[in-house]
C-alpha cells in the first residue's frame, strides 16, 4: 500500500519542469504570484470590514440623530399656530386701552416689536447655549413669561383706571 501512495504521488504533483511547459513559471513565481493574489484579497478584505463599520456607525449616529430631534418637526408645525394665538390674544388688551384713532397704529407697533424681540431673543439663547451650555439658556428663557406676567398686570391696572373714569 506504500508503494501505492508513492506511485500515485508523482501522477498528482507537477514537476518544475512541466510548469515551465505549461506557462505558469517556476515554483517561486507562482508562490509569489499567490502571495501577491493573497496580499490583495486580504486588503480588499480589510476594506469592506471597515466600510462595513463606517456603515455601521453612520446607521447608529443617524438612529442616535433620529431619537433625539423627533420631536423638532411636531414642535415646527406647532409654531405657527402658536405664534399667530399669541398674536391675537396679546392684541386684545392693546386694541381695548388704546385710543380708537389709533387702535391699527398700536396693534402693527406691538407686532413689530414682538417680531424684534423674537428674532433677538432666538438669536440671544443660540448664543448662550453655545457659550454657556443649554442649562442657562433654558434658565434664560423664564425672563420673557416674567416681563409678560409684570406688563399684563400693568396693562390690566391701567384698564380698570381707564375705565372707572
Amino acid at each position: 500500500m506504500i508503494e501505492e501512495k508513492n506511485e500515485a504521488a508523482p501522477a498528482n504533483d507537477a514537476e518544475p519542469a512541466d510548469l515551465a511547459e505549461t506557462g505558469v513559471g517556476t515554483a517561486d513565481e507562482r508562490l509569489a504570484a499567490l502571495e501577491a493574489e493573497l496580499a490583495d484579497v486580504k486588503d480588499r478584505l480589510l476594506r469592506a470590514l471597515a466600510e462595513t463599520e463606517n456603515t455601521r456607525r453612520r446607521a447608529q449616529r443617524e438612529r442616535e440623530d433620529t431619537q433625539k430631534y423627533a420631536v423638532t418637526g411636531f414642535a415646527r408645525d406647532l409654531l405657527s399656530p402658536v405664534d399667530n394665538l399669541h398674536r391675537a390674544l396679546a392684541s386684545l388688551p392693546e386694541s381695548e386701552v388704546s385710543d380708537p384713532n389709533y387702535v391699527g397704529t398700536a396693534l402693527t407697533m406691538q407686532t413689530a416689536l414682538g417680531f424684534l424681540l423674537t428674532g433677538f431673543s432666538i438669536r440671544a439663547i443660540a448664543w448662550i447655549g453655545t457659550s454657556y451650555g443649554w442649562r442657562w439658556a433654558a434658565a434664560s428663557m423664564a425672563i420673557g413669561p416674567v416681563f409678560g406676567i409684570a406688563s399684563m398686570l400693568r396693562l390690566t391696572r391701567a384698564s380698570k383706571e381707564s375705565s372707572i373714569v
